[in-house]
């Protein structure tokens, strides 16, 4: 099995905000990425907001109340995302 990259991850994030205007749940970015569990998930979703890639305005970082940081978004062809 390849490894997921962080590219891997914020690229579906914003393939998702694209199409649908809104994060997708941390169960969704599971299933797109074919991870096991939640938990994987948003050990790794911490580690984005911690290296940047993330942000939120929220103190509990919460499934669905996170965008792409926008010195990111040209790169990834995210939306910049105003909630």
């Amino acid at each position: 099995m390849l490894a997921i990259s962080d590219d891997d991850i914020v690229s579906f994030i914003a393939y998702y905000f694209r199409n649908h205007g809104y994060a997708p749940s941390y169960r969704e970015i599971a299933d797109a990425v074919n991870y096991g569990s939640v938990s994987s998930v948003k050990t790794r979703m911490d580690k984005l907001f911690i290296k940047g890639y993330l942000e939120t305005e929220e103190e509990d970082i919460a499934s669905r109340a996170f965008r792409i940081a926008p010195k990111y978004v040209g790169k990834f062809g995210g939306v910049a995302y105003e909630g």
